[in-house]
């Protein structure tokens, strides 16, 4: 599982974006890979957590809410993929990006989908509840 989730490694982020109406985080990855996130999840830089998915349209006394998808579209877009590592225990995933920055997910749920990862037609894995992993291919077996 991690050798073909390793494939994505190298690849930039191109783009971040959340759907209001589904509450989902969209991760678009270079060469046709995404990542869809239904979970909590945070940002971390040089050891100090930067952002998080519940701090999206929080005013905090500030002049305006913040807007996590920009905010993590400043962090992220452009920079190259280091590491990709699943949990095999908690379905939470941890990706390491040029710039000391990682993105951990955190699966909140026994019984729902966390985040699926897209690597290409062929490829894809789903983060169940209960802290399952499946690698959903596409190709036909012989």
């Amino acid at each position: 599982m991690e050798s073909e989730m390793n494939s994505i490694v190298g690849r930039i982020i191109e783009k971040v974006e959340y759907d209001e109406q589904t509450k989902g985080w969209y991760f678009t990855i270079s060469k046709g890979a995404n990542l869809s996130v239904h979970c909590a999840w945070k940002l971390i830089k040089e050891n100090n957590v930067e952002l998080a998915s519940g701090d999206h349209m929080q005013k905090y006394g500030l002049p305006q809410p913040i807007n996590a998808a920009i905010k993590a579209s400043d962090l992220l877009v452009g920079r190259k993929i280091r590491s990709i590592v699943p949990d095999k225990v908690t379905s939470d995933l941890a990706i390491t990006f040029d710039g000391e920055i990682s993105l951990r997910t955190f699966n909140e749920y026994t019984g729902f989908e966390a985040w699926d990862l897209v690597i290409s037609q062929e490829t894809e894995f789903i983060a169940q509840g209960r802290g399952k992993i499946i690698n959903y291919s596409r190709k036909e077996k012989s």
